[in-house]
Parts: structure tokens; C-alpha cells; sequence
């Protein structure tokens, strides 16, 4: 109390340190004040909003996005945005008047437009601000800048997710009319298929037919031969019978007349018959000619029966041929059904179309091949058939000439028997030479009936046996040289047939894998098909695909302002410039009386002192709760850090003065410049460079804001820090009551009276 009196004697230094316990509190509420909620003011802030946005043309429409984020703009109340040209708005801005440009292209709808497009173009808005004139309003509107970004991404968003949703919905058409399309590829190549698979076995039947054909060739051209050869022969016969009868015929019709006209030539008649051989020749080579008859009819019989057979086969051959031309047919108007599919294809799955098209021209190539084959063998088979008929017919002329032979032998087979006779009566004749006359008159009917029997027989084979015989040797040359050709022809169908059934095989192999991949596209367009009909293209798609992510932003301890963020940093640097000002202005070395003891001493000081620093945490909160609106969750707790810190810096602030002097102010002065950087009450120490995070931790202004942080914002236990900051103190303490000690003796006895 004796301290206090002193004190109030002296009115100035009363008042002053009455003064000096606001210092804390009008340092941190008036700069507090200023900018208590200065982020729930950023719609002061103004920005220019320059559209030079053209406009565009979109699927008929026309759009200008540029016009629709400026009014959007300036319906928003996060900045004050403004609508100016500009040149005007980039003199503003240099001026000092514009926090921010936003500049809208021109190309921005036309940019805009490309974004689904094979070469899309970037969408571009600029941003011009000038940080020279404000840094923190610079943060202010770059980060309003980001929130426009993102606001026209989601716009733009929202557009093309409705178009990407309706390709969807369109695609999911496409998809189940492609599968429709792949089970008539799939069904049309089963045809295919089944055609390819009938062609092939009419063409196993035509080579089986062919190889029959050909094995029964070699006989028939060899019966043709020996037809030939037997022909040849059988002529000659005809010829040297014709030339023997001529010979050997000694009388002739005068002769005969003569014979009748008198008796009296008989005996010479006689004589001369007498003269006559006992047999008459033979026909030369009789049995030669039956049997050469015999081998040309068992080969005219062989050469018919396999012409027959050939013939069967070749028709059957001809019927498959034409069965399996009209199934490739079918199947050629199946794969063009199909062809015309592709397209539709296309429009949904260009590589699925790419590889059908590919798979289609591997089978017309193998169609085409197999018409060619089949071409070529028609005029193959119309050849066979032509010279079998040239064959049939000169087998059919040969059997003629042969019948006419053979009935033309039966006649002289006929007459053979007569010769016969004729030779049986030769020994009779020649006995009735011998026997006188009275035989005359038998032997010249029996000469005349000879003569007349050898004539016919030697006409008939002349005029009939030999040409006919002739003929059939030339008919059996040609049926001979025929069956040459035919087994040339047959060959030739023989390798086409081949290489049909071949190129057949390969196609019914083409067409199965084409089906069983046409299957597979079918199945894979049904699974695509059932998957888009389960994405849903109503509206609300459209709005949370253009916004898929929803965040959950929380705070665990919410900061309403700006200054409530600060205040434990405003309120410690407040309360240790109270006590530098106390510090200047109150000194423990002037004392009335001189103390008879350093307890003495300190307490006269404590009373004043203390009761400053206490004053100094009481006023600096209670001014910040009243005038700021300052919320603590512990209030009581905001309380008592505040007095603790300001007693703590109380304690060091005179301690180092009753050491020092000024030059202990000083230090004191210094300390808190490190402390407002290395306290991290603005930014956290992290963002501090080495220095001021290696003295981080020593500074004492480090737990106040820590400590009334947890008191006002985080509702947490401060402890931990008081302790720290009573530590300081008494510490401070300690040190004080040291040099109270030292410096007792040399108190200066002042009397602030006078």
C-alpha cells in the first residue's frame, strides 16, 4: 500500500500506469476491430467482369456461354463483380480500383462445342489480378477464382454429361439392333454352312462318279480297240470270201447257156466238170469271223453298259453341281443381307464392323472361288456329255452296221449249207460225167443253181457285209479315239472336282469360324446391351455426373472470423507491450525508503506490478468479449492464461530492466520482435523458415497462443502450456528477487513528491 500512496502522489505517474494496464486491450481489440470479419466482407471487393464471348453454333442451337457466366457473376455477392469493357477495366485495375480482371474470350461458346469432338480445344477464361495492391485481397479473389473455375467446369459438365447420356441411351439401341443384326449374320451363315456342307458332298459325289468314269475308261477303250481290230479283220474275211467265190465260180452264164443249147458239148462238158476238185474250198476263216462276231458284240455289250454308267454318273454329278450352285447362291444373299448390316454396326463398334467386313470378304473370296470352280466345271461336264453322246452315237450306229452284218451272215450261214450239199454232189457230178448223158440235164440245173446261189452270196457280201463291215471299223476307230478325249475330259473334271470339294471344305471351315465368331459378337452385344440398360439417363444422372464427388466438409472446431483466429495472437503481443510499457515506465531501483529487506522491497513493488498485469489480462479479454464479440468456449480459463502470460511477462520485462536498465528494455524489445515471427500466431511454423522454427519452441509467447487457442477455439485442456508460462515466470522471479538482493545497497531513496 505504501507503494500505491507513492504512486498516486505523483497524478502523472498515476495515471500513466492506469493507462498502461488499456495498453494490452486497445492494441488488441482496435486492431482486431479492423479486420474482425474481413473474408465475411470479400463482396466489398471490386472485380471486372469483360465478356468478349462471339457465341456459337451447337447441333442446331445457338449458345453463348460467355453471356451466361457474366450474369451469373453478377448475381453473385462473394465479390462485388462489375460489368465493364476492356480497356476501361484494365485501366481500373492498374489504377488501383480493380481488385481483379475476369476476361471471357471470345472463342469461349466455339471452344466449348469441341470438348466431344475428334480434336477438342481447351476452354480458357483469364484472370488478372494485382497483388501489389492488397496481398491479402489477391488471396481473397484468386481463391473466388477457383470457386468460377470450378462453377463453369460444372456448367460444362452438366451439358455434355446430358449429351453423353443420351449417346448412351442411342448407343444402347444401336448395340441391340447390331445384336439382332449378329443372330441373322449367325443364322445366315448356318445356311451357309448348310450349303457349303451339301455343295461339298455333291462334289465328293461328282469325283466318286468321275473316278468310276475314269477306271471304266481303260475297258472301254479297249473293247473300242479290239471292236476296231475285230472290224478290220472281219472285213478282210468278207473280202477274200467275196474274191474266193468270184475265183472259183468257173462257169459262167454263156458257158451255162452253152451247157444247155446242145448235147453235144456235154461230154466235153463232163470232161471238164470231171476235171472239177472233189471239194470246194473253204470259206477262209469262218470260225474266225463267229468269233471276232462274238468279241465285237461282248464289246459293243461292255463299251454300252459303262457308256450307261458314265452317263448315270455324270447326270448325278450335273444334279449335285446345280444343288450346291443354288445353296452357294442362298448363301451369297445371306452374307449380303449381312453386309448391309455392317454399317449400323459401324455406328456403335467401328473395330467389331472393321473385323465382320474382313471376316464377310474372306467368305465372298471363298464364294467366289467356289462359283469359279463350279464354272468351270459346266463347260467340263457339257463337253462329257457331248462326246458321250458323239460316243452313244457311233455305239448306236456300230450295232446297226454289226445287225446288218450279222443278219447278211445268217444269210450266208444259210447258204452254207447248200455249199455243203454242192460239195456232197461233186463226187456224184463227177460221176455222172463219167456216167454219159443222161446227167446232163441234172448237172446243168444244178450248175445253174450253183451259179446263181455263189452270185447272190458273192453281191451280198460285196455290197453289203464288206461296207457295213467297213463302216463299223471306222465307227470303232472313232468310238476308240472318242473315249481318248472322253478320258482327257474326265481327267480334267476329275481335277476340278477336287479342287471344288477343296475349296468347299475350306469355306464350310471359313463359314463355321465366321459363325461361331458371329455367336461370340452376337453374345458380347446382348452383355453390352443388358450393361447399358442398367445406367440411367434421367436428370438427376445428368446432375451428379457433372457432380459426382458431394464433399463433407467439417470443422471439429470452427472459427466463426478472422479475429477470432488472431485474437490469441493479438492478445499476447498486447499483453507483453504492456508489460515493455510498464517496464519503460515503472522502476523497481526508485523506492521511497530504502527497504529494510529485499521481501520488503519486492512486495511494495508486487502490489503494483501485478496488480497492472492482472488488470491488463482482465481488461484485454473482457474489452475483446464486449466490443469485438469475441466467443471463448472457456471463458474462465481465457481468463487466467491471460493473466498468468501477463504476469510471466511482466516478471522478465522488470527482471531484465533491474539488471540492464534501458539496455534490458531493449532485449525485452527484441524478444518480442522474434516472438511475432516464431510464435506462429499468424501462419503456422511450419511455413516459417529453420531459424524461427528452431526457436520456436523456447519463445514464451508460444504457449499464450497456444494455450488461449485451446481456451477460445479448440475447447482444449491448457495445462500443459500454464505450466510452461509459470515456469517462465518464476523463473523471471527467481532472477528478480537476485538482483533485488545484489542491488539493495544501492537503492536510490526518490521522493515522487517532489
Amino acid at each position: 500500500m505504501k507503494e500505491w500512496k507513492r504512486v498516486f502522489r505523483n497524478k502523472g505517474l498515476a495515471f500513466l500506469l492506469i493507462g498502461i494496464m488499456f495498453v494490452p486491450a486497445l492494441y488488441a481489440v482496435i486492431f482486431l476491430s479492423s479486420m474482425w470479419n474481413a473474408y465475411g466482407k470479400a463482396g466489398n471487393l471490386p472485380v471486372a467482369v469483360v465478356n468478349n464471348d462471339k457465341g456459337a453454333s451447337y447441333q442446331g442451337k445457338k449458345i453463348n456461354l460467355g453471356s451466361k457466366i457474366k450474369k451469373q457473376l453478377l448475381k453473385n455477392s462473394e465479390l462485388d463483380f462489375r460489368s465493364a469493357n476492356e480497356k476501361q477495366a484494365n485501366k481500373r485495375l492498374s489504377d488501383g480500383k480493380y481488385y481483379m480482371l475476369i476476361t471471357i474470350p471470345k472463342n469461349f461458346s466455339a471452344s466449348s462445342t469441341t470438348v466431344l469432338s475428334k480434336n477438342p480445344q481447351a476452354i480458357s477464361i483469364k484472370y488478372v489480378h494485382n497483388s501489389g495492391l492488397n496481398f491479402i485481397a489477391d488471396k481473397m479473389t484468386e481463391s473466388a477464382s477457383h470457386e468460377i473455375t470450378a462453377t463453369v467446369e460444372s456448367q460444362i459438365q452438366k451439358t455434355y454429361s446430358k449429351q453423353l447420356l443420351s449417346g448412351l441411351k442411342k448407343s444402347k439401341n444401336g448395340m441391340n439392333k447390331a445384336a439382332n443384326g449378329g443372330q441373322t449374320l449367325s443364322n445366315g451363315l448356318g445356311q451357309l454352312y448348310s450349303g457349303t456342307t451339301t455343295a461339298t458332298n455333291g462334289s465328293q459325289t461328282i469325283t466318286n462318279g468321275l473316278n468310276q468314269a475314269s477306271n471304266n475308261l481303260p475297258t472301254m477303250s479297249s473293247g473300242a480297240s479290239q471292236l476296231a481290230s475285230g472290224n478290220s479283220e472281219l472285213s478282210s474275211s468278207l473280202a477274200a470270201v467275196a474274191e474266193s467265190i468270184d475265183s472259183k465260180q468257173a462257169a459262167s452264164k454263156s458257158q451255162i447257156d452253152q451247157l444247155t443249147s446242145g448235147l453235144n458239148q456235154l461230154t466235153a462238158g463232163l470232161k471238164q466238170l470231171s476235171s472239177l476238185p472233189t471239194t470246194l474250198p473253204q470259206s477262209p476263216d469262218e470260225q474266225k469271223i463267229e468269233n471276232s462276231m462274238n468279241h465285237i458284240k461282248s464289246s459293243l455289250t461292255t463299251t454300252g453298259t459303262a457308256t450307261k454308267s458314265a452317263a448315270a454318273s455324270i447326270q448325278a454329278a450335273g444334279a449335285s453341281a446345280t444343288s450346291a450352285g443354288s445353296d452357294i447362291q442362298t448363301a451369297g444373299t445371306s452374307a449380303a443381307k449381312i453386309a448391309e448390316l455392317i454399317p449400323k454396326i459401324a455406328e456403335t463398334n467401328p473395330q467389331l464392323a472393321s473385323e465382320l467386313k474382313k471376316d464377310l470378304e474372306d467368305i465372298d473370296s471363298s464364294l467366289t472361288s467356289a462359283g469359279n470352280n463350279i464354272k468351270a466345271v459346266g463347260p467340263s461336264l457339257s463337253s462329257a456329255g457331248n462326246q458321250l453322246s458323239s460316243i452313244g452315237n457311233s455305239t448306236s450306229s456300230a450295232g446297226s452296221s454289226l445287225q446288218t452284218v450279222a443278219t447278211q451272215l445268217n444269210t450266208l450261214q444259210q447258204m452254207l449249207p447248200l455249199l455243203k450239199e454242192l460239195e456232197n454232189k461233186l463226187p456224184e457230178l463227177k460221176k455222172l460225167g463219167t456216167q454219159g448223158p443222161t446227167a446232163t440235164s441234172g448237172a446243168v440245173s444244178a450248175i445253174e443253181n450253183l451259179e446263181s446261189s455263189l452270185s447272190t452270196i458273192s453281191i451280198g457280201i460285196k455290197t453289203q457285209a464288206v461296207p457295213a463291215s467297213n463302216k463299223l471299223a471306222n465307227g470303232a476307230s472313232q468310238l476308240y479315239s472318242g473315249f481318248n478325249t472322253l478320258q482327257s475330259g474326265v481327267d480334267k473334271l476329275s481335277s476340278g472336282s477336287n479342287n471344288l470339294t477343296s475349296g468347299l471344305k475350306t469355306l464350310a471351315s471359313s463359314t463355321q469360324t465366321a459363325q461361331s465368331g458371329s455367336q461370340k459378337l452376337t453374345y458380347q452385344l446382348r452383355n453390352g446391351t443388358k450393361k447399358l440398360a442398367t445406367i440411367s439417363t434421367k436428370q438427376v444422372n445428368v446432375k451428379h455426373l457433372s457432380k459426382p464427388l458431394k464433399a463433407k466438409d467439417s470443422d471439429t472446431h470452427k472459427v466463426p472470423n478472422m479475429g477470432t483466429g488472431l485474437s490469441p495472437y493479438m492478445i499476447a503481443v498486447g499483453l507483453f507491450v504492456g508489460a515493455l510499457a510498464t517496464g519503460i515506465f515503472y522502476n523497481l531501483n526508485e523506492v521511497e525508503y530504502k527497504p529494510r529487506t529485499v521481501r520488503e522491497w519486492f512486495f511494495q513493488k508486487a502490489a503494483v506490478f501485478v496488480t497492472i498485469a492482472v488488470a491488463q489480462g482482465l481488461i484485454v479479454i473482457g474489452g475483446l468479449i464486449i466490443f469485438d464479440g469475441l466467443k471463448p468456449n472457456q471463458i474462465g480459463m481465457t481468463f487466467l492464461v491471460a493473466i498468468i502470460s501477463a504476469l510471466a511477462y511482466m516478471l522478465f520485462v522488470l527482471m531484465m530492466n533491474l539488471f540492464f536498465g534501458h539496455v534490458g528494455s531493449a532485449v525485452a524489445l527484441v524478444l518480442l520482435v522474434l516472438q511475432l515471427s516464431g510464435s506462429a500466431g499468424t501462419y503456422p511454423i511450419q511455413l516459417s523458415n529453420a531459424f524461427f522454427e528452431a526457436i520456436h519452441p523456447y519463445l514464451p509467447m508460444t504457449y499464450t497462443v497456444e494455450a488461449l487457442r485451446k481456451t477460445i477455439s479448440l475447447n482444449g485442456n491448457p495445462a500443459f502450456d500454464l505450466i510452461l508460462l509459470l515456469i517462465f515466470g518464476l523463473v523471471s522471479l527467481a532472477l528478480m528477487l537476485i538482483g533485488m538482493t545484489i542491488r539493495r545497497n544501492r537503492l536510490v531513496e526518490t521522493s515522487l513528491v517532489n
